[in-house]
């Protein structure tokens, strides 16, 4: 709860579609920023395992989209 309910955000860069799906359960898709540690990992991989990960769409949206552009709104 304390990091569902705090300003942290964590990315799923290197992370395959278990761990995504499992890091939605512990830390709430709302606080999981897409990352892809590129050039060492490719991003067509993990763009595909947070496809592949067994969240909602809602989840995936705001992984993908919603979360990174409500983080750099706080610098705008």
């Amino acid at each position: 709860d304390r990091v569902r309910n705090s300003s942290v955000l964590v990315d799923c860069s290197s992370m395959g579609p278990i761990a995504i799906t499992a890091a939605v359960a512990c830390f709430g898709s709302e606080n999981i920023l897409f990352g892809t540690d590129n050039p060492i990992y490719r991003s067509e991989w993990q763009l595909e395992a947070v496809q592949q990960a067994r969240i909602s769409d809602e989840d995936r949206k705001a992984i993908l989209h919603d979360n990174g552009a409500r983080a750099l709104q706080r610098w705008q």
